[in-house]
């Protein structure tokens, strides 16, 4: 289970509380919960039981969550609980800029706080000894947009006490934000699992992928 968020928001007279959180792996979901004078007026739930298969990544497990709780606090501030009803775009913004120009300061400012999100898909099966096929996309988290050129190492990181990780691919993201491995896990005691690392400007995320025969 990850750490959740508590967050109050003033609108219009009002103070929402808004609480997101795991429920665990018995329980799937990403749930946020918002409150208004202790009385639940809203709930979303995610569910993420389709990542349980092939293993839940910690750190993109976490991502989601901060997502939806940001997504959540932006509805409240956008007046989705208002009495007068969501406000249109702009409300509140005293400009003679051109709403292009709105627009493109928006996304950029977006941009600037996006994280960079990793997902390893086999496309044959990763078994040690034999040589198989895996695809890596980088994406950014908030406005989902390819990261390319970006550096991606694969290591084999045996079992505690097995020795040192060695790698087993090294190459960058084309123009989609994707990239094509093939790799050949050493057959070791203990398999270990994978480890695909992506860095960039934004810094270094991974992902790991336990090993089965």
């Amino acid at each position: 289970m990850i750490t959740g968020y508590n967050t109050d928001i003033q609108f219009n007279g009002k103070v929402y509380h808004v609480q997101t959180e795991d429920r665990g792996r018995d329980n799937p979901l990403l749930e946020t919960l918002v409150y208004v004078r202790g009385q639940i007026l809203d709930a979303l739930r995610t569910s993420y039981a389709d990542f349980l298969a092939a293993g839940v990544d910690e750190r993109r497990l976490a991502g989601m969550l901060e997502a939806q709780h940001k997504r959540v606090i932006r509805s409240i501030k956008n007046g989705r609980y208002d009495a007068d009803g969501v406000k249109p775009f702009g409300h509140g913004i005293i400009t003679g800029r051109h709403l292009g120009d709105v627009v493109l300061e928006f996304v950029q400012a977006q941009a600037e706080k996006e994280k960079v999100e990793i997902q390893a898909e086999p496309l044959s099966d990763i078994t040690p000894g034999w040589t198989g096929a895996l695809r890596v996309t980088l994406r950014t988290d908030l406005l989902g947009r390819p990261v390319a050129g970006c550096s991606v190492v694969i290591l084999h990181e045996p079992p505690e006490g097995g020795g040192k990780a060695v790698r087993l691919f090294q190459g960058k993201t084309d123009a989609k934000g994707t990239l094509l491995a093939e790799i050949t896990p050493p057959d070791v005691p203990g398999l270990g699992e994978l480890r695909v690392v992506a860095l960039d400007e934004r810094g270094e995320v991974e992902i790991r992928l336990p090993l089965r025969r």
